[in-house]
């Protein structure tokens, strides 16, 4: 009987206080979310305070894990550029389509990284990693039957690596600011929900408040995530992070 009060006591003091669970910095950013979160409104729903925060924990613990993504495919090639990135794990590709899709667009914070070819780092890569290649070939071979070709597709490829360098350092900046500016990211993401909250809506989806927390992770229909932002907004709840 007293183990079963003490320990009562124990878990009563352990919701109480959240800040022996959450570090500073984590506290900090979850605290940024909602007051972001809040922000946001939709008729006959109201604020997103309580969701945004639980997203933040889902996906970065609460910023302790910035770049998602551990489980990349491709081992030859881990560029940053290729995932998830900040608070929410936000993609370049989620990044670019919300800005162009929404009043970001119209903001020239968030407009200034659109540029025409939103995969150019990409391409930009495989450009790289050809011109070192025929470098080495060329350092390696001179005199070699293949000298020419080698040297013609290295000016090929430093031709169109020059389209595309512009290109690449709008995406290191965007690709920077989802990682590093809290404010971009948790706008991106507040900007992506509410757009497949209504698209969801139009679509005359059941509940279109589960088919967007969904559609961040992938697909209207991820229960797993549904189930693990719900499980984190109670978990927020329970050691009263909630104000």
């Amino acid at each position: 009987m007293k183990f079963m009060l003490l320990l009562c006591i124990g878990l009563s003091l352990f919701a109480k206080d959240y800040r022996s669970i959450l570090s500073k910095q984590q506290i900090e950013n979850l605290r940024f979310a909602e007051k972001i979160g809040r922000e946001y409104k939709i008729a006959g729903f109201g604020n997103f305070a309580k969701t945004l925060p639980a997203i933040v924990l889902t996906e970065s613990s609460g910023g302790k894990k910035m770049i998602g993504d551990s489980y990349f495919t491709n081992r030859k090639e881990k560029n940053f550029l290729l995932r998830s990135l900040g608070l929410c794990h936000v993609k370049l590709a989620t990044a670019y389509e919300t800005i162009k899709k929404t009043g970001l667009k119209d903001n020239p914070e968030y407009s200034r990284f659109l540029h025409k070819d939103q995969f150019a780092f990409k391409k930009y890569t495989v450009l790289l990693s050809k011109i070192t290649f025929y470098q080495l070939m060329l350092d390696k071979n001179r005199g070699h039957k293949y000298y020419k070709k080698f040297k013609k597709r290295l000016i090929t490829y430093s031709h169109q690596m020059n389209k595309y360098e512009k290109m690449y350092h709008s995406d290191t900046e965007m690709a920077q600011a989802l990682l590093l500016n809290r404010e971009v990211n948790l706008r991106i993401t507040m900007e992506y929900f509410i757009r497949n909250y209504k698209l969801a809506k139009c679509r005359h989806y059941k509940n279109p408040y589960r088919s967007a927390i969904s559609m961040h992770n992938g697909g209207w229909t991820n229960v797993a995530y549904i189930n693990a932002v719900r499980k984190n907004m109670k978990y927020l709840k329970k050691i009263k992070f909630y104000k």
